[in-house]
């Protein structure tokens, strides 16, 4: 049945209305209609953008001028209204059983929406009515237009006289001159979000839909994996109980080996213990044989040091005897010294004697060289003085 609804109400074309006059509620955002627009793909014309804007003011709604020529088609509304009430009613009848009640809270919220939007599709059809009514009346008296106006809008253009008495002239406003053909277009416009507002709770539904479907396949494998598992079981009944007759022959065997197992053990521990003990005895008998070689060995280390220090002692007895004479040796030497340090300080003085000898002497030698140089300057200059 989902299925169903949903093949119908595909039939429906989703498009944002922008001909004919229509309310525009303050109360619809702007940005969620850009959002809705961009998850569609819907080209929304720059002047219904604008248009959306305009309305967040302190009025309910706002009249949108439009031309005449761009006036709904009633009866494409008509087929619009009755697919989307048939969509309604299918959708509507479908209920949550037993095998999902995990979707039926969600399924309840679509069905108070649906609800509302049928509401408001009713409320949609009562303004269409009104305003066919409206434009059946108007079509009845055509209205005198006045003369052209200087006014940049293209919808004011000038119309032929007519036979009928003039009309009182109005201003070239836009929201003005179309404001009997504005619930019209409102219509337009809430009809559209309405469609698009069913249609993602359609496309919700059927989500859930298809989440439930898969469900029930699982749960269906799930159940004949489940028989199977049953008949098989049945037939492997009489297998199960000769497994378990061997099961207990083998917890026999198993209990038995265990209990030779346990004497094995006992066996062990007694052949570990007697072999510990004798390795004891073996490792003892060794250190004793080692201390008694240590011991041994120590004795003969200590008479090879009693030699050694006796050795080392008559050495030193004869260097003694070798150093004997060193006193009297050493005497003559320090008599030697100072007879020397006399004999230095002697030849030292002598030495500067002679130095300050020399020193006199060139002094003197310098003295009497200059003076023969200033001999000869005298003569050279005497000279000089005669030739001149």
């Amino acid at each position: 049945m989902l299925l169903t609804s949903i093949g119908l109400f595909t039939e429906v074309t989703i498009k944002f209305l922008v001909s004919d006059h229509s309310y525009l509620p303050n109360d619809r955002h702007f940005a969620q209609i850009e959002r809705r627009r961009r998850i569609k793909k819907c080209i929304v014309p720059e002047d219904i953008k604008q248009l959306i804007r305009e309305t967040r003011s302190v009025q309910a709604y706002k009249v949108v001028k439009m031309e005449p020529r761009q006036f709904l088609n009633l009866q494409a509304a008509d087929s619009l209204i009755s697919a989307a009430k048939l969509a309604i009613s299918t959708l509507s009848q479908i209920r949550v059983t037993k095998d999902n009640p995990g979707c039926e809270k969600q399924l309840v919220d679509v069905e108070q929406d649906v609800k509302i939007i049928q509401q408001e599709l009713l409320e949609v059809q009562k303004e269409r009515e009104h305003l066919e009514h409206h434009r059946k009346m108007l079509a009845l008296s055509p209205p005198c237009h006045p003369s052209p106006c200087p006014s940049p809008y293209p919808s004011c253009k000038p119309y032929p006289p007519c036979g009928h008495p003039p009309c009182p002239t109005l201003p070239c406003c836009p929201s003005e001159a179309s404001g009997e053909d504005q619930p019209f277009k409102e219509m337009k416009e809430k009809y559209a979000r309405l469609q698009e507002d069913f249609k993602a709770k359609l496309t919700e539904v059927a989500g859930l839909r298809a989440d439930n479907e898969k469900l029930k396949e699982l749960a269906d494998k799930a159940e004949e994996n489940r028989a199977k598992l049953d008949m098989k079981g049945i037939g492997s009944r009489e297998q199960l109980i000769d497994l378990q007759q061997q099961l207990k022959v083998h917890k026999e065997l198993y209990r038995q080996a265990q209990d030779e197992l346990e004497e094995l053990r006992a066996l062990v521990e007694d052949i570990q213990g007697q072999l510990n003990d004798y390795q004891a005895i073996q490792t003892i008998e060794e250190q004793r044989r080692q201390i008694e070689i240590m011991r041994m060995e120590n004795n003969r280390i200590s008479e090879q040091v009693n030699l050694e220090i006796v050795r080392v002692k008559n050495q030193f007895q004869e260097k003694l005897q070798e150093l004997a004479p060193l006193p009297d040796i050493l005497k003559a030497t320090q008599v030697k010294a100072e007879l020397y340090a006399i004999l230095e300080i002697s030849i030292d003085g002598e030495v500067t004697e002679g130095l300050e000898a020399v020193i006199q002497i060139y002094s003197n030698s310098q003295a009497a060289l200059n003076a023969v140089l200033s001999v000869k300057m005298d003569s050279r200059l005497i000279r000089d003085s005669w030739e001149g």
